[in-house]
């Protein structure tokens, strides 16, 4: 029974999902603190406040970045303009892959990319930036 000699299979490629970080990038030394109660607690508020689990809070706070607190109407608003944001994205994709669309004597992608762009800017506000 003859057999024939097999090929060597190619690396399987990475399909989807988020790229590899380069190394240098990558976390991947693992630190552990100890805390009584009354700090953990602490932690998670102060933590929650920021919108920010509690390793990133600490990571962020012990480089001596600054952490600031999004109040939470204001994350509030922030999701309810990326809805906003999302609808008029929509829009604009629509009218840019049809001609162009005229109400009232004014080109509406102008319009709307005008919309879009204050809608960006007022979500950068809510968040402090």
């Amino acid at each position: 029974m003859d057999t024939m000699p097999t090929q060597p299979t190619q690396p399987t490629r990475r399909r989807g999902g988020r790229p590899r970080l380069p190394d240098i990038e990558r976390r991947n030394i693992k630190t552990t603190i100890t805390l009584n109660r009354l700090e953990a607690e602490q932690l998670m508020l102060k933590s929650e406040d920021a919108g920010m689990d509690g390793a990133s809070y600490i990571r962020v706070a012990a480089l001596g970045n600054t952490i600031t607190a999004v109040p939470a109407i204001n994350r509030e608003a922030y999701v309810k303009l990326a809805r906003l944001a999302g609808n008029v994205n929509q829009l604009m994709r629509h009218i840019n892959s049809s001609s162009s669309v005229v109400v009232n004597g004014q080109q509406l992608g102008a319009g709307l990319e005008k919309l879009r762009a204050e809608v960006q800017a007022l979500r950068a506000a809510l968040l402090g930036a």
